[in-house]
């Protein structure tokens, strides 16, 4: 169990001193018994960043720079002595404190009480300490230590040293002598050399490292290394951390810092003849990379050169010394590029303070070049990687660049299919382009997904860290679409730090783009007739004053000219006896430019027209679409008219176009020139609000992004202005829509006539943004008539006049009886169905008689034709779409274990077709209810999906989605509130699944909370009887879920156990996680991890023997397997290789490991 605070108490900071008294009580605690303790600590350790690396890793540390400590992590642990006992009540209190002038001040407090589990063997507690807990103090130099107090017992961390602000360790020591010499048994007077790269195992008790280097801070200061041991296989086998303040003199009077440890801590049988490689860092920046090796023979060496390639960074000029000319010849480039003002004056500003600071550290002054990544925001074709590479020249220039060249890498760069190994990629990449510019294209395409499994944060997180932590010697550019890196740059921590530069690319105007065009001209030795001059001129002028989300400035001349010479050479080759001047290969005819084709409205219009449905409707619509024509010609003869927004609402009930009507919207407006796109992006309530795991602020910017340049169509909008939820969501949205032009995408909000009414009554700014309404009726007997005929038609089917005359008796009926929940075209197309499914069980009894006539398959006869409103294909009688049921199965019969539940829900299927088949409605047959019980982590949450695919395919439901209530959300809610918010959720689920969720151990914490839950679930459910289908899932037996009363009005005896997965189930669950990313066990590697499966599956805690917990040690083989490859250099790009786990990869998996993955899974992700 871990627990986080992050607020609590605050003490003023008045240089008063701690007082004693706790020290006393601790004393005092001596004297309690060794029963009344019921822990011990274990650990307090610090960090001034909580981002874990790719090993899953956190970089612990107790000296820091003073400029990378905005705030300090403090994790404790402790081991339960309690453990598999009794739970236990703690009251923590974790106190920094600054030691002034040898004296204790304590500078902050945090508290609180939490109670300890029995099933926690180490319970894990953090905190933080920053500005914000401060009163009248702030960090600064100086020793600090952390206090934990739990239950009057006290743990102190070791001392917390924080150092001068500089950027680099170069800045505080250079390095003078470093090696390795051997521990044997030797006289005291033997003469021998003291470093060596190589080593006789014989007799060699142990390898000493040791280290010398210059101080360059004023005064002696506490060092921290980390010294990183890796053996042959790449496998880290020791990581051992030298702290200390010894310093020797040398003969020039300077202070010198030194220290030497045995790698081997004195460990027997710890070295293995082989090769080692030691890895150096200091504030976790790498220092040096050494190797050495052990094997028959001593091999004297000093690592003379390693030390001065280290040293020769610290005053190394990149490039060329700076000269005036040089500078001039640098901005001369950029001066010359057409248009971009702002940018040429912002980069010369940034140049310029770049040599301001070179001229000051040439001058002996210890000046830091700012840091310099950029991202460039625009259009494409507006000159980014053209800025991009005149600076990577401008920045060699000046020196600040070793070579200066663009490196460009994409967002699939960062990337492989399986195991997330970004850090390494970027690496990589950071590491070929050291010295340059490491130019990401796209970087709009990171921006992060609703995902889990994408790997946009992750891919940030490490580059950030590099960037700020280590600081390499390159300038970083991120380069792509405006609207999603600003959303970038505000939305990520730390990317304005990173990148101060951020620079926007505005389109050229027809000018500049002409003056352009000459340029491309000259360049490629053409050149223009006046009569084409002036229209490739009006051609920029239209394509500028009607300006599409879509043109690519640069680019589209590019284009224009590539099309504008093979026009030009199919007109001179043309007359193969003809000769040409030089003067006629050069010029540019009028006929040799083509004529952009133009939009025409009157195709759109004659669809609309085509329409079965309401004329007042497409009145209104072919009015609106005439209007906006009726703009974008003024906008061409020069006027200045801006497109107004042309966001809409569509009200109506289903069935009756909506979505339609929406597609052709998006033709209509692409053609047009407002939309990039003709696609429409139709999303519902759930795919905006989630699941709750994810902020639907998040998802709905994530959706809008998708669907930008093209239409998003919001469906049961009304829905969404119900709760906070919704509301937040559509906020996100509403901002990106302007009230005054109606920018690259076009939001339409549909739903029904009156809630939406309700919603907008009291919100004027929803109704400034969507200025255009469209109710859309429903139809009438005649309209549905005519879609029959057209559906029949399209299905290449004849109607027999009698059966047109069933039908509209039908469709009459139909229309006399139905509420708005009736489908209008959608029900009539399934009626179509049946009829044809009539039709087919007619003629095939025919069939065995004699040979069917073409006519007879396909007429439908008035026999055919449903003749009542109960034969109707209600959604309860529909047509199964047994493909979808098929395949649904098939992904069941996939998942490992779960025998007899896999048969249940087989029978259940078979059961419902036969009823389907008599046309029976199933709900008066069978229950399409379930209670799902058993463990967590066995499959309940993937075969309530499975499920929702079949209920579908059968026509129960509407959509496919299961909408997860987790019933711990309601803890701390009041009745009333969670009334509102089982109501919520019950309706968000209305046409889906609703998966009432109580596997949760915290709700056994609140007495009667389950009952009090179930009853206002029970009460929902009373009042619309048969409305929702519903699945309920926890841990206890079904008898102990609900009562008898609460089963009578659900219905519920579908009921599936989910049995615990055998020591075997495991082990296949654990082969198909790793055939994912193409991996697979070696035969010692499979052995080890049968036996810790087995011991999982013994574990008397059973419930974590789970497909999670398995998932996450897959995912941890993996990452050793990467690692080991990487390091040993042996890594293979060919992703389509089978990959093999080694019982290296797999020696960490212990019984002690597991149990420390139990205590320790909110950490590493894993959750109960």
């Amino acid at each position: 169990m871990q627990v986080r605070w992050d607020g609590g108490l605050k003490n003023e900071c008045k240089n008063k001193r701690v007082m004693v008294e706790k020290a006393k009580k601790s004393k005092a605690s001596k004297n309690q018994t060794v029963t009344d303790i019921n822990f011990k600590f274990k650990s307090i350790r610090t960090s001034c960043s909580k981002v874990i690396d790719f090993t899953g890793n956190k970089h612990y540390r107790t000296v820091f720079r003073l400029n990378e400590i905005e705030t300090l992590f403090v994790d404790t642990e402790v081991i339960n002595k309690q453990f598999d006992e009794k739970p236990w009540d703690a009251e923590i209190v974790a106190a920094l404190i600054y030691m002034h002038e040898d004296q204790p001040v304590l500078v902050a407090q945090k508290g609180g009480k939490v109670t300890i589990p029995e099933t926690d063997f180490i319970f894990h507690f953090s905190t933080t300490f920053s500005a914000e807990d401060f009163t009248n103090f702030r960090f600064q130099e100086g020793i600090y230590r952390v206090q934990v107090m739990i239950n009057g017992q006290a743990g102190v961390s070791d001392e917390i040293h924080l150092l001068e602000s500089h950027n680099s360790f170069r800045d505080y020591f250079q390095l003078l002598d470093i090696g390795f010499d051997k521990c044997v048994e030797e006289a005291p007077d033997v003469q021998r050399p003291h470093s060596y790269q190589a080593f006789s195992a014989k007799g060699l008790k142990d390898v000493r490292f040791y280290l010398v280097a210059e101080n360059f801070l004023s005064g002696e200061w506490t060092y921290e290394f980390l010294i990183n041991v890796f053996d042959t296989n790449g496998i880290l086998k020791a990581s051992r951390i030298a702290k200390g303040n010894y310093y020797v003199p040398n003969r020039e009077g300077k202070r010198l810092l030194c220290f030497a440890l045995d790698l081997g801590a004195g460990l027997s049988n710890f070295w293995e003849e082989g090769k080692y490689r030691v890895d150096v860092l200091c504030f976790d920046q790498p220092v040096i990379q050494l190797e050495f090796s052990i094997g028959e023979q001593d091999l004297p060496y000093t690592f003379t050169d390693e030390i001065a390639k280290v040293n020769g960074q610290v005053h190394k000029v990149a490039g060329v010394p700076s000269t005036p000319q040089d500078k001039e010849e640098a901005l001369s480039r950029l001066y010359q590029l057409v248009g971009l003002r702002k940018v040429k004056e912002e980069i010369t500003r940034m140049y310029e303070l770049a040599e301001f600071v070179k001229m000051r550290q040439e001058n002996g002054f210890n000046d830091k070049l700012p840091v310099l990544n950029m991202i460039l925001m625009g259009n494409p074709g507006t000159g980014k990687h053209l800025i991009t590479e005149i600076t990577g020249e401008m920045f060699y220039r000046l020196g600040v660049l070793s070579n200066g060249k663009v490196h460009r890498y994409k967002r699939e760069d960062f990337t492989r299919p399986g195991v997330a190994a970004e850090e390494q990629l970027i690496r990589d990449a950071i590491t070929k382009s050291i010295g340059g510019i490491l130019l990401i294209e796209d970087a709009d395409e990171l921006y992060p997904t609703n995902d889990p499994n994408d790997p946009a944060m992750r891919i940030f997180s490490v580059l950030l860290g590099i960037l700020e932590q280590e600081q390499p010697s390159l300038l970083v550019v991120m380069a792509g679409d405006v609207i999603a890196l600003q959303a970038i740059t505000e939305g990520i921590p730390g990317v304005k730090k990173c990148f101060p530069y951020q620079f926007v690319f505005d389109d050229y105007s027809a000018e500049e783009l002409m003056e352009i065009t000459h340029q491309m001209l000259e360049k490629r030795q053409f050149k223009f007739t006046l009569e084409a001059e002036d229209k490739f001129s009006d051609m920029l002028k239209d394509c500028c004053s009607v300006r599409e989300s879509g043109f690519s400035n640069g680019r589209f001349i590019e284009e224009r000219l590539d099309n504008a010479s093979t026009r030009m050479a199919k007109r001179l080759m043309a007359n193969h006896k003809g000769t040409h001047t030089k003067e006629d290969m050069m010029l540019i005819q009028v006929g040799d430019i083509e004529t952009l084709e133009q939009p025409d409205p009157s195709k759109s219009v004659d669809a609309l027209n085509d329409m079965i449905g309401s004329k007042e409707l497409k009145n209104s619509l072919i009015s609106y679409i005439n209007y906006i024509y009726f703009i974008r010609e003024r906008q061409k003869h020069g006027y200045a008219d801006v497109i107004p927004p042309l966001h809409m609402l569509f009200t109506g009930n289903r069935g009756t176009g909506k979505t339609t009507v929406a597609r052709m919207l998006g033709e209509i407006f692409e053609s047009a020139g407002i939309l990039e796109s003709s696609m429409v992006t139709v999303r519902s309530r759930g795919e905006i609000i989630g699941d709750g795991s994810i902020p639907p602020q998040q998802i709905a910017m994530y959706i809008f992004e998708q669907a930008r340049g093209g239409i998003l169509f919001l469906e049961d909008a009304h829905t969404l202005f119900q709760d906070n939820v919704g509301a937040a969501a559509l906020s996100v949205i509403f901002g990106q829509l302007s009230p005054t032009d109606n920018g690259d995408t076009i939001v339409i909000l549909s739903g029904d006539p009156e809630a939406m009414d309700k919603a907008l009554a009291g919100n004027p700014r929803v109704k400034s943004l969507f200025p255009y309404h469209f109710h859309f009726s429903d139809y009438t007997p005649e309209e549905l008539l005519e879609i029959a005929i057209q559906k029949v038609a399209e299905k290449n089917y004849t109607l027999h006049p009698k059966a047109k005359e069933a039908f509209k008796n039908l469709v009459s009926q139909v229309c006399n009886e139905h509420d708005k929940f009736f489908g209008n075209a959608l029900f009539v197309e399934k009626m179509v169905d049946k009829a044809i499914h009539n039709l087919s069980a007619r003629t095939m009894k025919i069939r065995k008689e004699r040979e069917l006539t073409r006519k007879e398959i396909t007429t439908l006869m008035a026999v055919d034709i449903p003749t009542a409103t109960s034969e109707l294909p209600n959604s309860y009688k529909d047509t199964f779409d047994e493909k979808e049921i098929a395949s649904a199965l098939k992904d069941l019969d996939h998942m490992v274990g779960q025998t007899k539940l896999k048969k249940q829900i087989h029978d259940f299927v078979d059961l419902a077709r036969h009823y389907n088949q008599q046309g029976t409605k199933l709900n008066t047959r069978v229950s399409l209810q379930w209670c799902f019980t058993g463990n967590s982590g066995m499959g309940k949450g993937t075969v309530a999906r499975i499920i929702a695919r079949i209920y579908k395919a059968m026509g129960i439901i509407d959509k496919s989605e299961v909408t997860s209530f987790k019933v711990e959300r309601l803890l701390g809610l009041t009745e009333e509130d969670a009334i509102q918010s089982i109501g919520m959720a019950l309706l968000q689920s209305k046409g889906g699944l609703f998966f009432f969720d109580e596997d949760s151990s915290s709700l056994n914490e609140v007495s009667g909370f389950r009952d009090r839950v179930r009853a206002i679930l029970v009460n929902q459910l009373a009042m619309q009887p048969g409305a929702y289908n519903v699945i309920y899932a926890k841990q206890d037996p079904p008898r102990q879920i609900i009562n008898d009363e609460v089963e009578k009005v659900s219905d519920m005896i579908n009921v599936l156990v989910f049995e615990d997965y055998t020591a075997d189930q495991l082990m296949e669950i654990l082969k198909r996680d790793l055939a994912t990313d193409n991996t697979r066990m070696t035969r010692t590697a499979q052995q080890h991890m049968e036996q810790f499966i087995s011991y999982i599956v013994a574990n008397k805690k059973r419930s974590h023997a789970s497909a999670r917990l398995i998932k996450l040690v897959a995912e941890m083989m993996i990452r050793n397997r990467v690692q080991r490859l990487a390091q040993n250099k042996k890594a293979n790009d060919d992703v389509d290789m089978k990959h093999s786990v080694t019982k290296q990869d797999v020696e960490m998996f212990t019984p002690a490991m597991l149990d420390s993955m139990i205590s320790e899974r909110n950490t590493i992700g894993y959750k109960q």
